[in-house]
Protein backbone atom coordinates (compact mmCIF):
# COMPACT_ATOMS: atom_id res chain seq x y z
CA UNK A 1 0.00 0.00 0.00
CA UNK A 2 2.77 2.50 0.95
CA UNK A 3 4.85 1.39 -2.17
CA UNK A 4 1.85 2.30 -4.06
CA UNK A 5 1.37 5.72 -3.00
CA UNK A 6 4.26 6.58 -3.81
CA UNK A 7 4.95 5.51 -6.79
CA UNK A 8 1.60 7.11 -7.74
CA UNK A 9 2.40 10.71 -6.28
CA UNK A 10 5.97 10.43 -7.93
CA UNK A 11 4.12 9.72 -11.51
CA UNK A 12 1.57 12.75 -10.28
CA UNK A 13 2.92 16.01 -11.70
CA UNK A 14 1.13 18.18 -9.91
CA UNK A 15 2.92 16.60 -6.58
CA UNK A 16 6.10 16.87 -8.03
CA UNK A 17 5.31 20.42 -8.77
CA UNK A 18 4.18 21.07 -5.48
CA UNK A 19 7.62 19.68 -3.40
CA UNK A 20 9.59 21.83 -6.01
CA UNK A 21 7.18 24.61 -4.96
CA UNK A 22 7.82 23.64 -1.19
CA UNK A 23 11.94 23.36 -1.26
CA UNK A 24 13.05 26.25 -3.47
CA UNK A 25 10.65 28.35 -1.16
CA UNK A 26 12.39 27.03 1.69
CA UNK A 27 15.86 27.56 0.13
CA UNK A 28 14.93 30.98 0.04
CA UNK A 29 13.49 31.40 3.11
CA UNK A 30 16.39 29.54 4.41
CA UNK A 31 19.13 32.01 2.66
CA UNK A 32 16.98 34.81 3.51
CA UNK A 33 16.78 33.81 7.38
CA UNK A 34 20.67 33.15 7.28
CA UNK A 35 21.94 36.18 5.84
CA UNK A 36 19.80 38.05 8.66
CA UNK A 37 20.68 35.99 11.34
CA UNK A 38 24.59 36.86 9.88
CA UNK A 39 24.13 40.20 9.96
CA UNK A 40 22.40 40.94 13.18
CA UNK A 41 25.47 38.31 14.84
CA UNK A 42 27.91 40.65 12.76
CA UNK A 43 26.93 43.70 14.49
CA UNK A 44 25.78 42.76 17.64
CA UNK A 45 29.02 41.46 18.41
CA UNK A 46 31.21 43.66 16.50
CA UNK A 47 32.43 41.21 14.11
CA UNK A 48 34.03 39.14 16.70
CA UNK A 49 30.96 36.07 16.38
CA UNK A 50 32.96 33.93 13.86
CA UNK A 51 30.12 30.94 14.65
CA UNK A 52 27.51 32.86 12.98
CA UNK A 53 30.32 33.29 9.57
CA UNK A 54 30.74 29.57 9.89
CA UNK A 55 26.93 28.29 10.26
CA UNK A 56 26.20 30.62 7.13
CA UNK A 57 29.08 29.61 4.97
CA UNK A 58 27.80 25.72 5.53
CA UNK A 59 24.48 26.52 4.66
CA UNK A 60 24.82 29.12 1.97
CA UNK A 61 26.24 26.29 -1.01
CA UNK A 62 23.86 23.49 0.36
CA UNK A 63 20.87 25.43 -0.03
CA UNK A 64 22.15 27.34 -3.19
CA UNK A 65 23.52 23.67 -4.65
CA UNK A 66 19.39 22.76 -3.73
CA UNK A 67 17.89 25.69 -6.04
CA UNK A 68 20.20 25.05 -8.43
CA UNK A 69 19.81 21.70 -9.52
CA UNK A 70 15.63 22.28 -9.44
CA UNK A 71 16.35 25.38 -11.78
CA UNK A 72 18.43 22.92 -13.76
CA UNK A 73 15.65 20.21 -13.25
CA UNK A 74 13.18 21.73 -14.73
CA UNK A 75 14.46 24.10 -17.75
CA UNK A 76 16.04 20.96 -18.91
CA UNK A 77 13.39 18.69 -18.69
CA UNK A 78 11.04 21.15 -20.51
CA UNK A 79 14.15 21.04 -23.17
CA UNK A 80 14.16 17.18 -22.73
CA UNK A 81 10.28 16.99 -23.23
CA UNK A 82 10.27 19.47 -26.04
CA UNK A 83 12.73 17.06 -28.05
CA UNK A 84 11.33 13.95 -26.86
CA UNK A 85 8.24 14.61 -28.02
CA UNK A 86 10.04 16.11 -31.87
CA UNK A 87 11.16 12.44 -31.78
CA UNK A 88 8.05 11.13 -31.14
CA UNK A 89 6.37 12.38 -33.92
CA UNK A 90 8.58 11.06 -36.10
CA UNK A 91 8.96 7.30 -34.72
CA UNK A 92 4.90 7.99 -35.35
CA UNK A 93 5.10 8.92 -39.24
CA UNK A 94 3.87 12.30 -38.00
CA UNK A 95 5.33 14.72 -40.81
CA UNK A 96 4.91 18.37 -41.29
CA UNK A 97 2.13 17.82 -44.09
CA UNK A 98 0.11 16.02 -41.03
CA UNK A 99 0.66 18.70 -38.97
CA UNK A 100 -1.33 21.05 -41.05
CA UNK A 101 -3.91 19.28 -42.22
CA UNK A 102 -5.04 19.71 -38.21
CA UNK A 103 -4.66 23.31 -38.43
CA UNK A 104 -7.40 25.27 -40.64
CA UNK A 105 -6.86 28.68 -42.48
CA UNK A 106 -8.84 30.64 -40.51
CA UNK A 107 -6.44 30.14 -37.34
CA UNK A 108 -3.68 31.21 -38.94
CA UNK A 109 -4.45 33.42 -42.06
CA UNK A 110 -3.36 37.21 -41.76
CA UNK A 111 -7.07 38.62 -41.71
CA UNK A 112 -8.63 41.04 -44.95
CA UNK A 113 -8.21 43.75 -42.12
CA UNK A 114 -4.59 43.35 -41.43
CA UNK A 115 -3.61 43.22 -44.56
CA UNK A 116 -1.67 46.44 -45.85
CA UNK A 117 -3.22 47.82 -48.64
CA UNK A 118 -1.98 51.37 -50.99
CA UNK A 119 -2.35 54.26 -48.99
CA UNK A 120 -5.27 56.65 -50.07
CA UNK A 121 -3.26 59.03 -51.60
CA UNK A 122 -2.05 56.30 -54.59
CA UNK A 123 -5.66 53.69 -53.62
CA UNK A 124 -7.53 56.63 -55.02
CA UNK A 125 -5.82 56.43 -58.55
CA UNK A 126 -5.96 54.85 -61.76
CA UNK A 127 -2.78 52.27 -62.55
CA UNK A 128 -1.56 55.05 -64.86
CA UNK A 129 -1.38 57.51 -62.49
CA UNK A 130 0.47 55.35 -60.00
CA UNK A 131 4.19 55.50 -60.15
CA UNK A 132 6.15 52.64 -58.98
CA UNK A 133 8.83 54.72 -57.28
CA UNK A 134 5.77 55.48 -54.98
CA UNK A 135 4.81 52.41 -54.89
CA UNK A 136 8.15 50.88 -53.41
CA UNK A 137 8.67 54.02 -51.34
CA UNK A 138 5.70 52.81 -49.80
CA UNK A 139 6.59 49.57 -48.98
CA UNK A 140 9.79 50.45 -48.22
CA UNK A 141 8.44 52.70 -45.44
CA UNK A 142 6.12 50.00 -44.17
CA UNK A 143 8.56 47.02 -44.24
CA UNK A 144 7.05 44.98 -46.70
CA UNK A 145 8.15 42.16 -49.30
CA UNK A 146 4.35 41.68 -51.09
CA UNK A 147 2.17 43.96 -51.91
CA UNK A 148 -1.55 42.69 -52.63
CA UNK A 149 -4.31 44.36 -54.81
CA UNK A 150 -7.98 44.20 -54.13
CA UNK A 151 -10.94 45.17 -56.64
CA UNK A 152 -13.43 47.28 -55.50
CA UNK A 153 -15.58 44.64 -54.41
CA UNK A 154 -12.79 42.96 -52.50
CA UNK A 155 -12.22 40.41 -54.97
CA UNK A 156 -8.45 39.88 -55.16
CA UNK A 157 -6.56 41.65 -58.31
CA UNK A 158 -2.81 40.85 -57.82
CA UNK A 159 -0.25 40.50 -55.22
CA UNK A 160 2.94 42.36 -56.31
CA UNK A 161 6.56 40.93 -54.62
CA UNK A 162 9.32 43.48 -54.57
CA UNK A 163 11.56 41.09 -56.24
CA UNK A 164 9.36 41.32 -59.31
CA UNK A 165 9.26 45.15 -59.09
CA UNK A 166 13.21 44.94 -58.83
CA UNK A 167 12.93 42.70 -61.87
CA UNK A 168 10.81 44.59 -64.17
CA UNK A 169 12.35 48.17 -62.71
CA UNK A 170 16.03 46.71 -63.53
CA UNK A 171 14.80 45.30 -66.98
CA UNK A 172 13.62 48.45 -68.08
CA UNK A 173 16.80 50.56 -66.70
CA UNK A 174 18.87 48.13 -68.59
CA UNK A 175 17.01 48.51 -71.64
CA UNK A 176 16.68 51.14 -74.66
CA UNK A 177 14.00 53.17 -72.55
CA UNK A 178 15.70 53.75 -69.54
CA UNK A 179 15.44 57.23 -69.32
CA UNK A 180 11.14 56.69 -68.40
CA UNK A 181 12.32 54.58 -65.48
CA UNK A 182 11.56 57.36 -63.02
CA UNK A 183 8.02 57.43 -64.17
CA UNK A 184 7.20 53.82 -64.91
CA UNK A 185 3.61 53.47 -63.49
CA UNK A 186 1.68 50.48 -62.65
CA UNK A 187 0.24 50.41 -65.84
CA UNK A 188 2.74 50.09 -67.19
CA UNK A 189 3.76 46.76 -65.09
CA UNK A 190 0.42 45.71 -66.00
CA UNK A 191 0.66 45.83 -70.11
CA UNK A 192 4.19 43.54 -69.01
CA UNK A 193 2.86 40.16 -70.69
CA UNK A 194 5.18 38.54 -68.55
CA UNK A 195 4.99 40.38 -64.96
CA UNK A 196 0.92 40.41 -65.73
CA UNK A 197 0.50 36.94 -65.45
CA UNK A 198 3.08 36.83 -62.30
CA UNK A 199 1.13 39.41 -60.23
CA UNK A 200 -2.42 38.28 -61.08
CA UNK A 201 -1.97 34.15 -61.81
CA UNK A 202 0.95 32.96 -59.62
CA UNK A 203 -1.50 32.68 -56.69
CA UNK A 204 -3.73 30.06 -55.05
CA UNK A 205 -7.14 30.04 -53.65
CA UNK A 206 -8.79 28.37 -50.80
CA UNK A 207 -11.85 28.08 -48.81
CA UNK A 208 -12.53 29.54 -45.48
CA UNK A 209 -13.22 25.54 -44.04
CA UNK A 210 -9.64 25.11 -45.77
CA UNK A 211 -6.85 23.64 -43.79
CA UNK A 212 -2.91 25.13 -44.05
CA UNK A 213 -2.66 21.40 -45.87
CA UNK A 214 -5.45 22.48 -48.54
CA UNK A 215 -3.11 26.16 -49.10
CA UNK A 216 0.24 24.35 -49.62
CA UNK A 217 -1.43 21.62 -52.00
CA UNK A 218 -2.89 24.49 -53.53
CA UNK A 219 0.11 26.69 -53.95
CA UNK A 220 2.02 23.27 -55.09
CA UNK A 221 -0.24 22.86 -57.87
CA UNK A 222 -0.12 26.63 -59.11
CA UNK A 223 3.65 26.31 -58.92
CA UNK A 224 3.55 23.28 -61.29
CA UNK A 225 1.02 25.06 -63.51
CA UNK A 226 2.84 28.66 -63.59
CA UNK A 227 6.76 26.79 -63.89
CA UNK A 228 8.12 29.24 -65.94
CA UNK A 229 7.17 32.08 -63.52
CA UNK A 230 8.68 30.47 -60.76
CA UNK A 231 6.87 28.75 -57.21
CA UNK A 232 3.33 30.02 -56.18
CA UNK A 233 4.68 31.69 -52.58
CA UNK A 234 0.78 33.31 -52.19
CA UNK A 235 -2.33 31.55 -51.11
CA UNK A 236 -5.64 33.65 -50.46
CA UNK A 237 -8.62 32.43 -48.67
CA UNK A 238 -12.90 33.28 -49.87
CA UNK A 239 -15.55 32.34 -48.77
CA UNK A 240 -15.85 29.10 -50.82
CA UNK A 241 -12.88 29.38 -52.52
CA UNK A 242 -13.35 31.01 -56.20
CA UNK A 243 -11.06 34.30 -56.78
CA UNK A 244 -13.75 36.41 -58.01
CA UNK A 245 -14.90 36.20 -54.07
CA UNK A 246 -13.83 38.99 -51.59
CA UNK A 247 -10.79 38.07 -50.14
CA UNK A 248 -10.92 37.20 -46.25
CA UNK A 249 -7.43 36.32 -45.19
CA UNK A 250 -3.97 35.68 -46.70
CA UNK A 251 -1.63 32.72 -46.19
CA UNK A 252 2.07 33.09 -47.17
CA UNK A 253 4.42 30.18 -47.70
CA UNK A 254 6.17 31.83 -44.37
CA UNK A 255 3.08 31.13 -42.80
CA UNK A 256 2.61 27.14 -43.92
CA UNK A 257 6.62 26.71 -43.11
CA UNK A 258 6.29 27.69 -40.09
CA UNK A 259 3.43 25.91 -38.94
CA UNK A 260 5.07 22.70 -41.06
CA UNK A 261 7.74 22.43 -37.81
CA UNK A 262 6.88 19.45 -35.91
Amino acid sequence: MSDENTNNESANPKVRDNVTMIVLTGGFVTLLVAAILYILSDWYFHGQCDAAKTVFNAILPVTGTWIGTLLAYYFGKANFEAAQKSVTDMAKGISGLDKLKSIPVREKMIPRSSIKILPDLLEGKRDDERLLKDIVAFMEKEKIGRLPLFKSDGAFRAIIHRSAFNDFISRKAFGSDSAAVATLRLADLFSDQKYARLVQQCVAFVSENATLADAKNAMDHVSVATADLGNCEDAFVTKTGESKEPVLGWVTNDIIVENARV
